[in-house]
């Protein structure tokens, strides 16, 4: 019964937050005086101000528009991540990964792991091949599973040395999980 109420209080709240985002605003058009002296009264001259920025933030990939997942808590793309137009490209090989279940895993593209006998299942996300950086991004999706079923998922973005923050389970408060980006090997072009 308790399991039940959770789930509902759970789609209540994915409803409650999908309904939150931002409608975009009409422009605001403000009317002023034509500059210039003149014995005719001034003809109103139309400033027509850009509408104020979409606010796109999001806590699941269900929050978000079709073709666009919650990536660090913005509907996005992960090729938006990268820069992609330059001669050279690179890509990651592998990733080691651990976790604050006391596990590290040498992960590439696609593969992962979970946690709490398959509560929460983590796996890395195929990137496009993009320009030189300084430090590489590494997305990772987070999936949150309640028996079986699918209750929530989202993508993290860290970089080398980086530790996400707590991973918590939608329907489990007492699943709680981190993973650190240890190391990156790239291939460049």
């Amino acid at each position: 019964m308790k399991k039940l109420i959770i789930l509902i209080s759970l789609i209540a709240l994915v409803l409650l937050l999908s309904c939150s985002q931002s409608i975009p605003a009409q422009p605001t058009v403000i009317v002023a005086p034509s500059p210039g002296p003149s014995a005719e009264p001034a003809a109103p001259v139309a400033e027509v101000l850009p509408p104020p920025p979409l606010n796109f933030s999001c806590t699941l990939t269900a929050d978000c528009a079709e073709g666009k997942q919650c990536i660090d808590g913005q509907c996005g793309t992960v090729e938006a991540l990268y820069t992609t137009a330059c001669p050279s490209k690179c890509n990651f090989e592998e990733v080691i990964i651990s976790t604050s279940d006391g596990d590290t895993y040498t992960l590439s593209k696609g593969q992962g792991s979970y946690t709490a006998a398959g509560a929460l299942e983590w796996k890395l996300i195929s990137v496009p091949n993009y320009c030189p950086l300084e430090k590489v991004i590494v997305p990772i999706r987070i999936i949150a599973k309640n028996y079986s079923k699918i209750v929530g998922e989202y993508a993290l973005t860290l970089q080398e040395g980086e530790t996400s923050e707590r991973i918590i389970h939608p329907a489990i408060p007492s699943v709680e999980f981190t993973v650190t980006v240890d190391k990156v090997k790239e291939k460049c072009e």
